[in-house]
């Protein structure tokens, strides 16, 4: 094997993503001081992040597979002729967009009963509310439908910087709305949500429209690639259903621990998500488009090479940032989130689940990387077996756990489930190299 060498190139992308996306989460940040200032862990606010955690879990899932879809056979159409890259995304588009209606038309007459089918933690009446807040987020989730494909296809062409930045609008418009309608309580937050997803799904839209010229799309070549765009999209759905139910389920959970168990359980998430954002998923998106570019151009060795070196980096590394950071814990919930309606005793309740987090940070690096390389190889049923074995894993120790250790007993539940995935994601990969002799 070849001494690893970092590339100035992927470094230079990496930096820049990571630059992006410290502003896009820095600014979601902030957003999160404004709401644990104005509503604490309060009930409402359970109701509310539960709602949105339902429809955002939706989009991930069918975003996730789409890009994992999209990306590879993308960088394949890209330096051929403009029709068959057009006919690629059109054919792509329009799929996506039967799929994003129909759920969302599901969604909006179905919510209820689904919603008292998997959280029984919840009353009639808050049933109720939380069916208030879902009209507003399945408004939400059609606008990220419809501005996701630009997003995807901004990270294949690379453009990084713009893609990160596009990220910062919607957290910019909570801010904005909880400080006009606060008074109104959680609401002005879904209305931050939904003003913020129009004006990204309008500014992604001319940011990309030079990527979509309708005159070159043939309408018969379109949909003879509908065949293979969903038999590729299905399996990363199902295996993106059951990994990204993994936050819902644990949600649910919460539900039964009385008032303040979901918000504290997205509290708790908060700081860890912060550095999950600037370096795993900074790290995954460039990795990537770099995976699959050398699959292209047939520079498997490379892959391993890369792939290999990153993984124990990210693990040495990882582990020590994750354990510094334990040791740290609740005073960092204290100063960043200890003021307003956010006491002394939400502290106490959030900083146990948030040390849980912190050390799930390298083991998530290791799983996502994992998974990018595996979608590039097209390796996506083993990837399926393996999300949902994850979810029933996590779903077992969720209910084990809660009994013992309350809200805290589901973060490391989640901890637990990501060192299973990461160690069979990554054996897959290995045993991929070692099978075609790389």
């Amino acid at each position: 094997m070849k001494k690893f060498k970092i590339d100035k190139k992927l470094f230079y992308q990496i930096l820049v993503l990571a630059s992006a996306t410290l502003v896009a989460k820095g600014m979601s940040f902030f957003k999160e001081l404004f709401v644990a200032y104005f509503f604490g862990t309060s009930r409402d606010l359970d109701l509310l992040l539960y709602a949105l955690t339902f429809t955002s879990t939706m989009y991930f899932i069918i975003n996730g597979a789409m890009s994992s879809t999209v990306v590879p056979n993308f960088l394949k159409f890209k330096n051929k002729d403009e029709s068959q890259k057009n006919n690629y995304l059109a054919s792509v588009y329009s799929i996506f967009l039967g799929i994003s209606l129909l759920l969302c038309t599901s969604l909006y007459f179905f919510h209820v009963e689904l919603i008292h089918l998997i959280a029984p933690g919840f009353t009639p009446d808050e049933l109720l509310d939380i069916s208030s807040f879902m009209k507003y987020f399945i408004v939400y989730l059609f606008l990220s439908f419809l501005g996701s494909l630009f997003q995807i296809i901004l990270n294949a062409n690379k453009r990084f910087f713009v893609s990160g930045l596009l990220m910062s609008i919607t957290p910019f418009f909570i801010i904005l709305m909880i400080l006009i309608f606060n008074k109104l309580g959680v609401i002005s937050i879904a209305f931050g949500i939904v003003s913020g997803a129009f004006i990204q799904y309008i500014i992604a839209f001319i940011v990309i429209r030079a990527e979509f010229n309708l005159n070159l799309i043939n309408l018969e070549d379109l949909r003879s690639k509908y065949g293979d765009i969903f038999h590729n999209f299905s399996i990363l759905f199902f295996g993106g259903l059951f990994i990204g139910l993994i936050d819902l389920t644990d949600q649910s959970f919460a539900s039964l621990a009385g008032d303040g168990g979901i918000s504290s359980l997205n509290y708790g998430n908060k700081i860890p998500a912060l550095f999950d954002g600037l370096f795993v998923t900074v790290l995954g998106t460039v990795l990537f488009s770099t995976f699959s570019e050398n699959i292209a151009k047939r520079r498997n060795n490379a892959n391993k090479v890369l792939f290999v070196k990153t993984i124990k980096m990210v693990l040495v590394f990882g582990v020590i940032f994750s354990l510094i950071l334990v040791m740290i814990s609740k005073d960092l919930i204290s100063i960043v989130f200890e003021r307003g309606a956010f006491n002394q005793e939400s502290v106490l309740k959030v900083y146990p689940i948030q040390s849980a987090l912190f050390l799930r940070l390298p083991f998530s690096a290791m799983a996502i990387i994992s998974a990018r390389m595996m979608n590039s190889y097209e390796l996506n049923k083993a990837m399926l077996m393996i999300n949902i074995i994850s979810f029933f894993l996590n779903a077992a120790l969720d209910f084990i756990l809660i009994k013992k250790f309350g809200v805290v007993g589901i973060a490391f539940a989640t901890l637990l489930t990501y060192i299973w995935s990461a160690s069979l994601n990554y054996i897959v990969v290995i045993r991929h190299f070692k099978s075609k002799s790389i």
